[in-house]
């Protein structure tokens, strides 16, 4: 029975804002592309901002998927805007869902196929990152900047090929492995009880999983009790950027570590 109401409550939400995903105007500022911009720039990537503001930038992998108008419905009711890494054959098969997305957020890239980068030939990860990008921008109709390698399976290789399409590779902080839990009430507490979310923090989640979904409104109130405000990887970057060192400090360690070194 709850399935169904929250079924026939995300195809009400769809319906009721198809028109306006559509007609939704560009989500990043001019300040927020000109720091993605610079940033990608540099050819490294990020793991967290640079913590000066009381904000946090929650991300979803691995879409569309079957819950993504759930996850657009809760993100509507809550008034948060979030970053999503599609996987481009997924957005072909569903531009609907992508251009939804794109209306509570900003949409990047997480290859095509969803493919270990790292495995893969130069040239069939270089088709990876270039076909995604191409298959979630023309299902958005907007151009895509961020990108997101799966499993964080990266290296100078792929850092290089990601940059020469002006992308910026995004890491992230805190990682709940949500994908592996079995409960909403788990990935909360995964969430709640990370010390690693902290002003500056990227949360990695996955919007392909209803526990994730269906947790994603105690995750916003547990931020606003902390004083902490999500917002979407360009707002974060924009509002307090990493400078080149601790990017590079970053890089070097494979994880955001400038937050919490002394």
């Amino acid at each position: 029975m709850r399935k169904t109401v929250r079924t026939l409550g995300a195809i009400a939400a769809c319906l009721l804002t198809a028109g306006a995903a559509r007609a939704a105007p560009p989500p990043q500022t001019l300040r927020e592309q000109r720091t993605v911009a610079a940033l990608a720039a540099r050819g490294l990537p990020v793991f967290c901002a640079g913590g000066r503001r009381r904000e946090v930038a929650l991300t979803f992998d691995d879409g569309p998927a079957a819950y993504t108008r759930e996850l657009v419905a809760e993100l509507r009711r809550e008034g948060v805007k979030a970053t999503f890494f599609e996987i481009g054959a997924q957005a072909s098969g569903d531009p609907a869902a992508t251009r939804l997305e794109g209306g509570v957020g900003v949409v990047g890239e997480h290859t095509e196929t969803h493919a270990t980068l790292t495995q893969e030939t130069a040239q069939a990860a270089a088709w990876e990152i270039t076909t995604g990008q191409h298959s979630v921008e023309r299902a958005l109709g907007r151009p895509v900047t961020l990108f997101r390698p799966p499993g964080d399976h990266r290296n100078s290789k792929i850092d290089r090929l990601v940059a020469r399409q002006g992308l910026l590779s995004v890491g992230y902080t805190v990682d709940p492995h949500d994908w592996a839990l079995h409960s909403t009430l788990a990935v909360i507490d995964a969430v709640e009880s990370d010390p690693r979310l902290v002003p500056g923090a990227i949360v990695l989640l996955h919007e392909n999983h209803t526990t994730t979904v269906d947790a994603v409104p105690a995750i916003v109130g547990y931020l606003r009790a902390r004083g902490l405000t999500p917002v979407t990887v360009p707002k974060l970057l924009a509002d307090s950027p990493p400078t080149l060192r601790d990017q590079q400090d970053d890089l070097q360690a494979g994880s955001c570590v400038h937050l919490f070194t002394p």
